[in-house]
């Protein structure tokens, strides 16, 4: 059972996998892959904005409030 600070990390924890699955090509051969509670493939994590477009490095900026 995760905590609920642990729980909090969960997109960062499945984004860093991907992120490994590409960069080590293993995507395909690794020996585990996440579901959801169906047993259907979980889609990519993908950053949104808020009209529902996917957005990219080149998409996005830090600015002051």
């Amino acid at each position: 059972m995760l905590t609920e600070k642990a729980k909090g990390l969960f997109l960062v924890v499945m984004a860093l996998r991907q992120r490994g699955e590409e960069c080590f090509g293993i995507f395909g051969d690794h020996e585990t892959v996440l579901v959801d509670r169906e047993r259907k493939l979980v889609r990519p994590l993908s950053l949104f904005a808020s009209d529902g477009r996917v957005l990219g490095p080149d998409d996005v900026a830090l600015v002051n409030r």
